[in-house]
């Protein structure tokens, strides 16, 4: 995994508050890919990794999923 998405989705996780969740959402690149706009509730972070992580690995996976020729050949 890029050092850079890594360390946007590890201050996402290490967010303490809302302010500081949103803080790390609104200031990350990687994240606006996932189509996250507003955070509402600190109660979405667990999503927000979740889905971060989902993205950075289907993202890793795609080019040898492509050569392979996909999941379940």
């Amino acid at each position: 995994m890029d050092i850079d998405i890594k360390n946007q989705i590890a201050a996402i996780e290490n967010s303490r508050n809302l302010q500081e969740l949103r803080t790390s959402v609104y200031d990350s690149p990687f994240i606006a890919t996932l189509g996250v706009s507003i955070v509402k509730s600190f109660t979405h972070k667990r999503s927000i990794v979740r889905g971060a992580l989902n993205l950075a690995l289907n993202t890793r996976l795609q080019p040898t999923l492509a050569v392979t020729g996909g999941a379940g050949s």
